[in-house]
Parts: structure tokens; C-alpha cells; sequence
């Protein structure tokens, strides 16, 4: 069961649906490569702050999967396809348990993403 909690304090912020917007696309471009993403509990939330120097963080220690994401910097992406990479690096680790590497899976912030998005969900994928 996916649960997506999104909490919000001020009325200018991404719309509710945001976080499973991405998780739909994610799941989509999984099934498009041949991977099944099982079912299993995720929560998704945006928070006002994370540990210092992170932009998202994504807690698998329980049996339900959390994936905070700092609001601040998911705002601050300056396209869609930025904020695509934010997203889909967390659902990297939660998800398919990847752990720091290359591509999306970087630490750093892929300014060719648009270029190269299929090889970059192709590498994601790969399992």
C-alpha cells in the first residue's frame, strides 16, 4: 500500500498530489524497462528542513519506507526534470535500494539530465 502524507504550511506550495505525481512516473518508467515495483508502505512527505547538507533523506529501518524531502530545496529546482532527479534518487534507495553510485544515483546535481534522461533511467533500472 502506498500512503502519501504531504504536509504543507503556507498556500504557496507544490500542490498535493506532487509527490505521487512522481511516484506514478517512476513506477511507469520502471514497468517500461522491465522492472515490477512491488507493493509495499511508503510515505513521502515534504519537511520544513533535513539534516544539514541533505536535500531528501529516505528512512528504510522500518517496515514502512519514509522519504522526507526538504521543501526548500525541491522548490528551489529550477525545471521539472530537476526535480524529477531529486525524487527519483530517493525512490532509488527506498525502493530499489540503491546506494550512492553514478547518474541519478550521484551526489551531485545532473545538469545533463534533460540530454540524457533515458540512459540515466536505463542505468536507475538496471538491476
Amino acid at each position: 500500500m502506498i500512503i502519501l502524507a504531504v504536509l504543507f504550511s503556507c498556500s504557496q506550495e507544490p500542490s498535493d498530489y506532487v509527490l505521487f505525481d512522481y511516484y506514478e512516473l517512476f513506477k511507469s518508467e520502471a514497468e517500461a524497462r522491465g522492472v515490477k515495483i512491488p507493493s509495499f508502505d511508503l510515505v513521502m512527505v515534504f519537511v520544513d528542513y533535513e539534516p544539514k547538507g541533505y536535500s531528501g533523506y529516505c528512512d528504510c529501518t522500518n517496515e514502512t519506507k519514509l522519504i522526507r524531502i526538504n521543501k526548500d530545496a525541491f522548490d528551489y529546482a529550477v525545471s521539472r526534470e530537476l526535480d524529477e532527479v531529486f525524487i527519483f534518487h530517493e525512490l532509488g534507495h527506498c525502493v530499489l535500494n540503491k546506494e550512492h553510485g553514478k547518474g541519478i544515483m550521484s551526489k551531485n546535481i545532473l545538469r545533463d539530465y534533460e540530454e540524457r534522461r533515458k540512459e540515466y533511467l536505463d542505468e536507475l533500472f538496471k538491476l
